[in-house]
């Protein structure tokens, strides 16, 4: 991982504008990934005077929404097959699809919007959108909004971030170690409550299969 952000840090540097532009789309059709680094790779820039705040705000979100239709697309025509494999490649669970078929037709904008700003329900919404016919101009417009405030949410993350840095470093010449032991214990963090959650998770379906098993194996005149 450490290899990709150093990479995306880089192509955004030399390319700028576009990087941020293609990284936002490429992010924006479903697919995980570090998409934060292109947000603080660019707050940086804006914080050297390289990128404006306003024009990279407008590309980010711009980029993410032309992702959103293209993911839109993609399992609208790709049907549930391509869908159920693109959710299998990406580990995610396809039984939120159905779930996500029956609330389009009552909160079909709330779904689209949050759905832009809370990760864990990024990709089912995106997918299921496409998969269920959403209305695509409905699916559009509250796209675009959510993308304008989640790209304008981490892009001022990235500034105060680059911001916050430069102080510590004129305060603390030596604190790039500092920051690099507190990003590695973020990290560590992280991938510790995702284990957590998935063993857990694990957990649970282990039990309510053995309820559904201990069921079925009594006798119906005991019941």
């Amino acid at each position: 991982m450490a290899i990709v952000n150093a990479y995306i840090t880089r192509v955004v540097g030399l390319y700028g504008y576009i990087a941020l532009f293609l990284g936002l789309a490429v992010e924006g059709t479903g697919m995980p990934g570090p998409v934060q680094i292109f947000f603080f790779t660019a707050g940086y820039l804006i914080y050297q005077g390289k990128m404006s705040f306003l024009t990279a705000w407008i590309v980010t979100a711009i980029g993410n929404l032309v992702g959103n239709i293209i993911g839109y697309l993609i399992a609208s025509f790709g049907g549930r097959p391509l869908v159920s494999k693109i959710f299998r490649f990406f580990g995610k669970d396809e039984s939120g699809l159905e779930r996500y078929g029956k609330k389009f037709s009552e909160k079909g904008p709330s779904i689209v919007f949050w759905g832009r700003l809370f990760g864990p329900i990024r990709t089912p919404a995106i997918l299921a959108a496409g998969l269920f016919k959403y209305d695509l101009v409905q699916y559009t417009i509250f796209s675009a909004l959510g993308a304008i405030v989640w790209s304008l949410f981490w892009l001022f993350l990235g500034l105060k971030t680059a911001q916050g840095v430069d102080i510590l470093n004129t305060v603390l010449p030596n604190s790039s170690y500092l920051i690099v032991g507190g990003i590695a214990l973020v990290v560590l963090g992280y991938l510790g409550w995702k284990y957590y959650q998935k063993r857990k998770k694990n957990k649970i379906v282990e039990t309510v299969e053995d309820n559904i098993l201990e069921a079925d194996s009594k006798d119906p005149s005991e019941l």
